[in-house]
């Protein structure tokens, strides 16, 4: 299953946006709502057999995303794009996840007008990556991050993953020009997430409970065929001898007997 999807700006504040549904010119995007646990509710989530069926969605979504010209970029993209890929078997579950941050911008250089869209884009992107960095020295340092998490859509959408027991792996793209404080500050940044620990994640009390009851349920399945194989002993008569066998009907384990005549 993949999902894909963009956090772009809202004037002031931001929005999810389902990158895998198509829209017409003046449709308006959903913004779709992250819970406490940054689970994105309505996301759409797509079947892929092949490879070339993965290339051939994931192109036509990827045209979708927010992209626009400004003085420093032609095609600049104006989102936080994450796109994930789950991969289930019968007796395993493994995710992964890619996101593609927006650089950082000064709304000067980039020409960008007081209170346009792009001035709005760029603020937005800013403050989403300042809070990403921000909660990574603070996963690093033990300090509070909850309040983190929450102030950005961004963080929010990681929170799954980011700081618990997956692994994580971060490419800074740097660009050669005047501009060396922001790849000084991107390399920090890269030495900060560097740092951060992966940490065991406990049970929840959900799974906690489906495994005391799948225990009860293997329990009582048991006393059921216990319960069986004495009622069929006690059915013995003359020469029969009771004996039976384990079948299992419709996923319920049942004992079947045996006569056999002496």
């Amino acid at each position: 299953m993949v999902s894909f999807l963009e956090v772009k700006s809202k004037k002031t504040l931001e929005k999810c946006v389902d990158l895998f549904v198509e829209r017409k010119k003046g449709d308006k995007e959903e913004d779709l709502f992250i819970d406490s646990d940054g689970i994105v509710k309505g996301l759409t989530k797509v079947s892929i057999a092949t490879f070339e069926d993965f290339t051939s969605r994931f192109a036509a979504a990827n045209k979708r995303r927010s992209t626009a010209s400004t003085a420093l970029n032609s095609s600049s993209s104006r989102s936080h794009a994450v796109l994930t890929i789950t991969v289930t078997t019968p007796t395993s579950f493994g995710r992964v996840t890619f996101i593609d941050l927006a650089g950082i911008e000064s709304n000067k250089k980039a020409g960008n007008v007081s209170h346009s869209d792009r001035w709005y884009e760029a603020n937005t992107i800013n403050e989403s990556l300042t809070n990403l960095a921000l909660l990574v020295r603070n996963l690093n340092t033990g300090l509070d991050v909850l309040y983190l998490y929450r102030a950005s859509k961004l963080t929010l959408v990681m929170k799954d993953f980011l700081g618990k027991d997956a692994s994580g792996l971060l490419i800074c793209n740097v660009a050669p020009g005047t501009s060396y404080h922001h790849t000084l500050q991107t390399l920090e940044f890269g030495l900060a997430a560097q740092k951060v620990q992966r940490r065991a994640v406990p049970p929840s009390k959900d799974a906690a409970r489906i495994s005391n009851l799948e225990a009860l349920v293997a329990r009582l399945r048991a006393d059921k065929m216990a319960s069986r194989r004495a009622a069929a002993g006690l059915e013995k008569k003359g020469d029969v001898k009771g004996k039976g066998r384990d079948i299992e009907v419709d996923g319920d384990s049942r004992w079947e007997s045996i006569e056999e005549v002496a």
